[in-house]
């Protein structure tokens, strides 16, 4: 019976070991299906990210179909429409008018007096709009000269203030330009240069 009991402990150990490989090998097994699982995931989400971001989108092309009454049965009658279509209005290119002096004014500063320098473009979007800028440039400049000496240089050192200056100087352009041809003309105006000292 020892022996018995010797054969028997032996064939435990190998149903042991048996299972420890078995369980090795269904490990194995698992990571191998979870890393097959990331992997078909990840090309899936890849490619549904790619038609998401880089597709051309049908919608553009797609006929719009719109329900037009009901039939005498009951039933909506569908009516495709083609899609509507978006259009900008030609504003015409754009044409930089340069100021070829620039603006040099004194301004105050609490009890001081300081000096304020801009030099200034204008946008415009026809050559007619052009002509009529320059031939009317010395009046323009005249009444902006006057609006920028009413700045305040603690206000014009802020963005806020430069923008409302940037503003200002739009609508008195402008003014000059509808009291003399009856329209705006200037689109607007732009600082390329703005020192105060």
């Amino acid at each position: 019976m020892a022996d018995e009991d010797l054969s028997l402990d032996d064939k435990d150990e190998d149903a042991t070991e048996g299972s420890e490989e078995n369980a090795s090998s269904g490990g194995k097994k698992k990571l191998i299906i979870i890393i097959a699982v990331a992997v078909v995931l990840l090309i899936g989400g890849g490619a549904a990210a790619y038609f998401l971001i880089f597709a051309e989108s049908d919608e553009a092309t797609t006929p719009i179909t719109e329900v037009d009454g009901i039939s005498e049965e009951g039933v909506a009658k569908a009516v495709d429409k083609p899609p509507k279509k978006i259009v900008v209005p030609d504003k015409g290119e754009a044409i930089y008018i340069s100021i070829p002096d620039p603006f040099l004014v004194n301004i105050k500063s609490g009890k001081r007096s300081r000096m304020m320098q801009i030099k200034v473009q204008f946008l415009v979007r026809s050559n007619e709009a052009e002509d009529l800028v320059k031939q009317h440039m010395p009046l323009i400049r005249n009444d902006m000269l006057d609006f920028f000496s009413l700045a305040d240089a603690d206000e014009v050192r802020t963005r806020e203030g430069r923008n409302a200056l940037k503003q200002g100087a739009l609508e008195t352009a402008q003014q000059v330009m509808k009291d003399q041809v009856g329209y705006e003309a200037i689109e607007l105006v732009l600082f390329t240069g703005f020192v105060v000292q």
